[in-house]
């Protein structure tokens, strides 16, 4: 059973990763908007609702923005993650450690993959809340 705390915190991020999807949703179809910007946003709504679940199951996790780091913590920790969020992995290279630091990102995103993503974790992650764990 989730403490209070975990439920707070992991409400937090679930509305974080909420206004987040509303970035992508609004501009997933705006061709004068980056791919890095939509990525940007579809990356962090996909990592903060991972993190809620995680939260809400009492699995401590450091900073990060690895989406395949979070799914190591799950797995070892015993948290079901569902195959359309293990798949949007792929978001990864758009996170904000990603970047600054200048590795290669893909030259194009699918953007509309990207929104069906986060669409699919968020309401996996709200799902997760609302059952308690």
């Amino acid at each position: 059973m989730p403490s209070p705390e975990q439920r707070e915190f992991a409400a937090l991020l679930l509305r974080k990763a909420e206004g987040d999807v509303e970035v992508v949703r609004a501009l997933v179809d705006n061709t004068s908007i980056t791919d890095d910007a939509i990525g940007f946003h579809a990356q962090q709504a996909i990592e903060k609702a991972m993190k809620a679940v995680l939260a809400i199951h009492g699995v401590q996790f450091p900073r990060t923005h690895d989406l395949g780091f979070l799914l190591e913590l799950a797995d070892r920790d015993g948290v079901r993650i569902p195959d359309v969020v293990v798949e949007a992995r792929w978001l990864t290279p758009w996170s904000a450690e990603f970047r600054y630091d200048d590795p290669p990102v893909p030259d194009e995103l699918d953007r509309n993959a990207s929104l069906r993503s986060v669409e699919q974790a968020l309401a996996w992650a709200r799902g997760v809340l609302a059952d308690g764990e």
